[in-house]
């Protein structure tokens, strides 16, 4: 076993989509004591996050400490200094010195269990559990022999994703959507043995655990969380599995801090959650006003993840981005696209669908003049999301609760907690997705590197002081 009693131990959790009642903005919120108890040691408030509101970006601002016009992930992918979109960031890493790549180079030991992002570069001295398969087919862990040793002792490697054992044809009763909710509880469990079983047979002085599963119920089963959903459902079966569900990742939580015993706690989400009526077919807009214009044809409108070369089209989309070519869409059309996505109506609702199309220049304060590619960030009005369509579906896409996935999507700003009995009673204080590196750095006794610009927020603790058994 590792000795653990000569140095302060970080634990941080990550709450995909969870709140401190777990459920966001649901009013229904479903009780979470051990989260709760953590909030009455410490530090906890609103978590600001940035524009667009997907998992990708904000993440990244975690690990960098930077805004993401500077670590270049807007969306899925990232893009060049070229401005234009590139690889994959779980593919190759991130461009700027992390937290991570920061302990290792001081020699601290990272467990890391299915957190994005996390790749074994510069991490010689970390244990990793990837979130998703490499580009080269490679093991889920490094050291790449710790995947035969954990499937010897819990089974097959199972990372989960969005929609994970949501069946195609969705969830149309009770039966379907316990079956649902239990797929989800063992996820939970399945990522607290891995974390459980690293923390217990390797030395560590950070342990990053992301559960992900609350994101995929929130995402489907909203409706049953949420009285403001047009289609809320109240149904007392599915209300005794969520919670079980929400009892599972209290237990997670927990078991964790019980096992791992750290002088601190961080738990954290990068976003909240609300409802998702309809979804916006970024694709069919564009192939529709393409195809009136001079700068392209619905041909070019095709989705980014599709496209096999760098040929230079107008448009490019990316669910809740769109990527559009600097020399070939004029100023004046820029315009006017912007303004005929700000002034989308629902034509079921009359409701607008955009409340703003911001550029990265107006959301992150600085961009490459020289981008080949301008990126619009769609900030979008309450009950809507965007994906990347084919150009003949709808432009408006129904979410029907109980067939179709997102019930529920992303809504901007998260939650944190510093948990620590040394802050005494519990503060309310509120914070950026920028400030955590810093601040975990800091804590830990080092400086954190240009050119993270957030702030550590516990400046008290710049030398930390050994703390034992503190949970």
């Amino acid at each position: 076993m590792p000795d653990r009693s000569q140095r302060n131990r970080l634990l941080i959790l990550a709450l995909n989509g969870g709140g401190a009642g777990m459920w966001g903005e649901a009013q229904k919120a479903l009780p979470m004591p051990a989260l709760h108890a953590l909030m009455q040691r410490g530090i906890s408030g609103s978590l600001g996050t940035y524009l667009p509101t997907l998992d990708a970006p904000n993440w990244a601002s975690f690990y960098t400490g930077v805004n993401p016009a500077k670590h270049h992930v807007q969306a899925f992918t990232r893009l060049r200094p070229s401005g234009r979109p590139g690889p994959m960031p779980h593919q190759v890493g991130l461009p700027l010195p992390t937290f991570a790549s920061q302990l290792a180079q001081a020699g601290r030991r990272l467990i890391s269990v299915f957190a994005p992002f996390i790749a074994p570069q510069g991490l010689a001295n970390g244990v990793i559990v990837r979130d998703r398969p490499s580009s080269d087919g490679g093991p889920l862990t490094h050291p790449a022999g710790l995947q035969p040793q954990l499937e010897r002792e819990l089974g097959l490697l199972h990372p989960p994703h969005s929609m994970q054992s949501f069946p195609a044809q969705g969830l149309p009763d009770a039966g379907a959507v316990n079956a649902f909710l239990a797929s989800q509880e063992q996820s939970l469990r399945h990522t607290h043995d891995i974390a459980a079983y690293l923390m217990t047979r390797f030395d560590w002085d950070v342990s990053l655990v992301h559960l992900y599963a609350m994101d995929t119920v929130q995402h489907a089963l909203w409706h049953y969380l949420d009285p403001s959903h047009p289609g809320f459902r109240q149904d007392p079966v599915v209300e005794a599995s969520l919670g079980r569900l929400s009892a599972v990742a209290d237990d997670v939580v927990q078991n964790l801090v019980n096992l791992a015993q750290p002088a601190a706690v961080l738990v954290f989400s990068t976003h909240t959650f609300g409802p998702c009526v309809k979804v916006l077919n970024i694709e069919r807009f564009l192939a529709e006003r393409a195809a009136r214009s001079a700068f392209g044809n619905g041909g070019l409108m095709r989705r980014l993840m599709r496209r096999s070369s760098g040929e230079n089209m107008s448009f490019m989309s990316e669910h809740k981005v769109i990527y559009v070519h600097s020399a070939k869409v004029n100023e004046a059309d820029r315009q006017r696209l912007t303004a005929e996505l700000e002034d989308l109506r629902d034509p079921d609702s009359g409701a607008a669908v955009v409340n703003k199309v911001w550029t990265g220049v107006d959301l992150y304060g600085s961009a490459n003049s020289d981008a080949v590619y301008q990126t619009w960030i769609l900030d979008l009005a309450r009950g809507y999301s965007a994906r990347s369509g084919a150009p003949e579906s709808p432009l408006l896409w129904s979410m029907t609760p109980g067939k179709d996935y997102l019930s529920g999507t992303h809504r901007q700003n998260g939650f944190w907690i510093w948990s620590d009995p040394a802050l005494g009673a519990s503060q309310v204080q509120p914070a950026r997705i920028i400030d955590l590196a810093p601040t975990i750095l800091s804590y830990l006794g080092l400086a954190p590197q240009e050119p993270m610009e957030g702030t550590a927020l516990l400046r008290q603790f710049v030398t930390p002081q050994v703390s034992q058994g503190s949970y």
